[in-house]
């Protein structure tokens, strides 16, 4: 599997995220999986549903 670089709006999202968070977000060259696991840091429980839904889907 390709490991692909993480998209403009993961990159936005955690951007956000560290301005809440009061952290800096200096190497912006990661791939989606590391985009995941900081968002997932990040956010805890405050991930939004839309922005999942670019990922997810709920069958």
């Amino acid at each position: 599997m390709k490991n692909h670089s993480a998209t403009d709006k993961q990159i936005k999202y955690i951007n956000d995220l560290c301005k809440n968070n009061g952290y800096e977000f200096y190497n912006q060259n990661i791939n989606m999986k590391q985009a995941a696991s900081i968002i997932g840091f990040l956010a805890k429980d405050k991930v939004q549903p839309h922005y999942l839904f670019d990922f997810l889907r709920y069958e």
